[in-house]
């Protein structure tokens, strides 16, 4: 199996009057017994970034993302997961 990278570059960050920028990074790493890993990752600047609505969709989206390039089983198993969520833990 060939080895495939997949990114999308961050939008250039927004800064504010004194040159700093907020920024928030999610990170969902997979690592398998066989030493394959993969990861999905989203930035956030600005605004968005201590937006708890954007959170919540960047975590949504790197989940489903992750699962995704895992491969079909997996991307189907998380989406199910996450539309079935009722706000308890899984048993």
């Amino acid at each position: 199996m060939s080895d495939v990278q997949t990114w999308t570059e961050p939008p250039e960050p927004a800064q504010d009057d004194e040159g700093d920028t907020s920024s928030a990074r999610l990170t969902i790493h997979w690592i398998a017994v066989d030493d394959r890993s993969h990861e999905a990752a989203v930035q956030l600047f600005g605004e968005q970034a201590n937006d708890p609505e954007q959170f919540a969709e960047a975590l949504l989206r790197a989940a489903i993302g992750l699962g995704a390039l895992i491969g079909p089983a997996h991307h189907w198993a998380v989406t199910q997961r996450l539309a079935a969520y009722d706000g308890t833990t899984a048993t």
